[in-house]
């Protein structure tokens, strides 16, 4: 270790102490979670149609409009065709719930570590900061319309952004990522 220079270890748990910080926020700006299940008895091939029994409802009706157009461009992406109640072969209910969660942070500004002993502050100064934060949740159902059996369901939850333009552009990813592994409709005959 010749001409190294000496370490410090105040300015490595410092810098430690930054590092774990900012994974830890970068951690909170992350895209929701999508969950989908399918009934894996049911016969895709027999549904070509479908109709809205219950929009998601939601505060904002812009943004409920867009996410109803994104299900149903990604559904009629994949060769499914909207009807009037009467005819369709299977039914989507929306469902929006919001929930809070609060986090608590310390962060420690000193170790305490002073050269070769621990000082009198030991656990050296402390900051504590509270967060709270909204955590969305979008569910959406698919319903067989003749026996009103549930076929298919899809789940995208995560934090809910300050902003309106992220706010829009988290929900059409989740739908886009929610309706990627969506059946096709059945053929015409």
């Amino acid at each position: 270790m010749l001409g190294a220079p000496p370490v410090r270890w105040r300015t490595l748990v410092k810098l430690a102490g930054f590092l774990l910080s900012c994974s830890l926020l970068a951690g909170c700006a992350s895209s929701p979670v999508i969950h989908v299940q399918r009934d894996p008895t049911v016969d895709f091939g027999q549904y070509r149609t479908f109709a809205w029994k219950q929009l998601p409802p939601m505060r904002n009706p812009l943004l409920r409009q867009r996410v109803v157009s994104a299900v149903d461009a990604r559904l009629v992406a994949k060769g499914w065709r909207a009807v009037p109640d009467a005819q369709a072969d299977v039914f989507l209910v929306g469902n929006v719930s919001t929930r809070e969660d609060a986090t608590l942070n310390y962060f420690y500004q000193d170790t305490g570590w002073d050269g070769w002993h621990w000082g009198a502050h030991a656990l050296g100064m402390q900051r504590i900061e509270l967060r709270v934060l909204r955590i969305g949740t979008l569910v959406l159902d698919v319903f067989d319309a003749r026996t009103l059996r549930a076929i298919w369901r899809g789940v995208a939850q995560g934090y809910v952004p300050d902003s309106e333009a992220r706010k829009d552009s988290e929900a059409m990813a989740a739908v886009q990522r929610m309706f990627r592994d969506f059946p096709e409709a059945a053929r015409e005959p």
